[in-house]
């Protein structure tokens, strides 16, 4: 995860007493685009990790992960317009 991608939101929570001085904070990082996990708009290509698997592990690894080397029997890998 790159947390300074602009993928990438930051939600900070300042907690205060009942002086109303601070008295502690968090900051939560979260994902902006959690649509394009999954989804891709018409005419997107998808540039997904899993071609690198596919290109990258070894014929015995792809075997055990049940997995072949051709990325166009994917259909997520697909359904670029």
């Amino acid at each position: 995860m790159n947390p300074n991608s602009s993928r990438f939101g930051k939600f900070m929570r300042v907690l205060f007493d009942d002086a109303g001085c601070i008295s502690g904070a968090n900051i939560s990082t979260y994902l902006l685009e959690k649509s394009r996990l999954a989804l891709q708009q018409p005419g997107e290509t998808n540039f997904h990790i899993f071609y690198q698997l596919l290109a990258g592990l070894d014929d015995g690894a792809l075997a055990k992960l049940h997995l072949g080397r051709d990325s166009a029997s994917f259909h997520y890998l697909t359904r670029a317009g």
